[in-house]
């Protein structure tokens, strides 16, 4: 024994590409009322966005996953406008995806 390898190439010599990095996002499935067009519509509804237009706490306003918490802790809330802390939403995002593809363009 000489401790010499053997070795075998297998494949090809293309160009090796990285799947893309999807760490920072978060896939949504809509999944309920099992009735609705959403859940019924399977892939097509699903959604990959990034991490950061999420709150995991609840605390961030505009943010998906905003609670009570946050309204409650926004400065002058008496005197805001009515939906103030509830913008960037699920269906915002959706919404603006439909636009693209019905002017042809590829949803984000």
């Amino acid at each position: 024994n000489t401790g010499d390898a053997v070795m075998t190439l297998v494949g090809d010599f293309a160009t090796f590409q990285q799947p893309e990095n999807l760490e920072d996002k978060f896939l949504l499935v809509p999944s309920w009322p099992e009735w609705s067009a959403r859940v019924k519509n399977g892939k097509a509804e699903w959604m990959l966005l990034d991490r950061v237009l999420f709150t995991l706490d609840g605390l961030a306003c505009d943010k998906i996953g905003v609670s009570h918490s946050a309204f409650f802790a926004q400065a002058q809330r008496c005197t805001m406008k009515a939906g103030s802390c509830l913008q960037s939403q699920i269906d915002d995002y959706r919404e603006a995806d439909l636009k693209k593809v019905q002017k042809g363009l590829m949803a984000d």
